[in-house]
């Protein structure tokens, strides 16, 4: 009993932790917020930040590790399909998960973090494309080229969702980026070279 109590607590910890070094980060960069800035917007001690992470960066990876966790299994479950990427369970995720995207995508500081993702979600694409392919057909456009820039378009028009236009729904995102991007995935699948 005690110790699922600790848990409980170990978890809330984390939470107030996580929720501070958002709501920092929409307000300043991730190398301008101290470790003292997210103890006083989680009224955390510092001992108590200490037990459970080693610095700013160990919450902050530790905070993407659970998202990119719950954004793994959301692409698992779709992954199933042919499609080229599962946009819309992707944007509906992100939905669920917006004050941390929001976060993430205006801290300019974090571009390594926006790259790494761009390439996880050019894996993926270039994996469900590759299944459209003949083995033996060269295309006009190279795979991993066309991947990319799917991912770019994707994380493009995440951006300017979620800088601004957060009011469309997760359907209405995906509509439109399916409405852009598809026609010259086709086109370069269709093509040959």
């Amino acid at each position: 009993m005690d110790g699922d109590k600790t848990d409980r607590r170990s978890q809330r910890t984390r939470r107030l932790l996580t929720n501070a070094l958002v709501e920092l980060l929409q307000e300043k960069r991730f190398d301008g917020i101290s470790v003292q800035d997210i103890l006083d917007r989680a009224d955390i001690g510092r001992s108590t930040f200490y037990a459970h992470f080693t610095s700013k960066e160990d919450l902050l990876y530790s905070s993407l590790g659970q998202m990119l966790h719950s954004l793994q299994m959301h692409i698992e479950q779709a992954e199933a399909t042919t499609a080229m990427l599962p946009s819309l369970e992707l944007f509906r995720h992100i939905k669920g998960h917006q004050r941390l995207y929001i976060a993430l995508v205006t801290a300019n500081s974090l571009e390594p973090i926006a790259r790494n993702l761009q390439q996880q979600i050019a894996q993926i694409v270039e994996h469900n494309l590759r299944s459209q392919v003949p083995a033996n057909r060269q295309l006009a456009v190279p795979l991993p080229v066309l991947a990319d820039f799917v991912a770019s378009a994707f994380l493009s028009l995440l951006v300017v969702w979620l800088e601004g236009n957060n009011t469309w729904s997760p359907e209405q995102v995906d509509t439109m980026f399916l409405q852009m991007v598809q026609p010259g995935v086709k086109s370069v699948l269709a093509g040959g070279g």
